[in-house]
């Protein structure tokens, strides 16, 4: 059992670290090729956490326990990343930027957005408000999901350290700890 735990979070961890190297990597070029340096460089470090949760695993399936620590902290760091990010969006809201570019937007909203908008009694000059609003709502609820997904991550990781000693033979006291 303590075997099949090691190997699932090998998987797990190998999985989600190739995901957090390859979208957050595509992400910061995007962000640099918009001119976005801060988020390409947000995008940079936590890619840099796919990384470290390649090497915990990497270390893991080398038979080093250690391995559990880098899992964790790469959580934990890509965590803390995203909701500094998040934060800073949230807090720094350019509605200059918006309402310059509100009619541009408008042109390019599709025909079933704009008669949502006319039956609901809106019009042009809304829809910095509206962009407002959903911009809000997207980065409230990204540091929502990234509190919920990097911290059980984090946490399955963390409760799964005593079995991974186990079969990797490391533990003496492990199994005093779990009883």
């Amino acid at each position: 059992m303590p075997g099949d735990i090691l190997n699932r979070v090998i998987l797990v961890a190998s999985v989600d670290g190739r995901l957090l190297l390859i979208t957050l990597g595509a992400l910061a070029v995007m962000f640099a090729m918009g001119g976005n340096i801060a988020g390409a460089l947000v995008c940079v470090l936590a890619a840099g956490t796919g990384a470290m949760e390649l090497h915990g695993a990497s270390l893991l399936g080398g038979g080093d326990s250690r391995g559990i620590g880098w899992l964790v902290r790469a959580q934990l760091l890509l965590m803390a990343l995203i909701l500094f990010f998040t934060g800073w969006q949230l807090t720094h809201y350019d509605p200059a930027f918006y309402a310059a570019h509100s009619d541009e937007m408008f042109e390019r909203l599709p025909g079933w957005y704009k008669k949502m908008l006319d039956n609901n009694g809106m019009t042009r000059a809304d829809l910095p408000m509206l962009l407002k609003a959903g911009y809000m709502m997207f980065f409230t609820t990204v540091g929502c999901l990234t509190i919920a997904y990097q911290g059980l991550l984090a946490l399955y990781y963390h409760r799964r350290r005593i079995p991974i000693e186990i079969a990797l033979g490391e533990a003496e006291d492990a199994e005093e700890h779990a009883e």
